[in-house]
């Protein structure tokens, strides 16, 4: 490594040398966020059998916008599509990004949302979407039942960069009655990813 210029020995330490800067720099310059995530998107809609979706947040609006989307090829599924929309306090992937958000946007998302309940199981109050954001930043992952439409149920867990900040929610989304036969192996697979 040392005779390729990867590495530099000097006072018995070795550090990086010049190669491996441009190494780094070429790995970077082809490396794109979007085509990693799709691929990952593709790979997790394949063992889940279950439709799956990226999602970031539009804080000017308070919604999670899916940019990916990979549909169950079961006849009964949640139907998935780029661009759905759904409210950050209703929505798995929303609360995941609540949840590991900057403190400063949380808050003045929470001061200014209005929460309306989408089905009798919509958290509509700022107490308890904050009790929820508190479990899902101890747990790593949102689990909703019902909450944003009645008869379904998703997962979501944060993607971060290489920064450690939030960048987006994966989710996966099954009919009701299948997310609760199969929660933990389709958790599995989530945070396998």
């Amino acid at each position: 490594l040392a005779a390729d210029g990867h590495l530099i020995y000097e006072n018995n330490l070795y550090r990086l040398g010049p190669s491996a800067f441009r190494l780094a720099g070429t790995i970077l310059s082809a490396w794109s966020a979007p085509d990693v995530i799709r691929h990952y998107l593709r790979e997790l809609g394949q063992s889940t059998g279950e439709s799956v979706g990226y999602a970031i947040a539009d804080w000017e609006i308070g919604q999670a916008i899916y940019v990916d989307a990979v549909n169950s090829t079961q006849p009964v599924h949640y139907a998935m599509r780029v661009g759905i929309r759904a409210p950050l306090y209703a929505s798995a992937a929303g609360r995941v990004l609540l949840a590991f958000a900057p403190v400063e946007k949380r808050k003045d998302y929470l001061s200014r949302a209005q929460f309306k309940a989408l089905t009798p199981s919509t958290r509509t109050t700022a107490e308890s979407v904050l009790e929820s954001l508190r479990s899902i930043s101890t747990k790593g992952y949102c689990a909703s039942f019902g909450e944003m439409l009645q008869d379904t149920a998703a997962i979501a867990v944060p993607v971060f960069d290489t920064g450690n900040n939030n960048i987006g929610a994966l989710m996966v989304a099954a009919p009701l009655n299948r997310m609760r036969g199969n929660f933990d192996f389709l958790l599995g697979q989530l945070v396998r990813f």
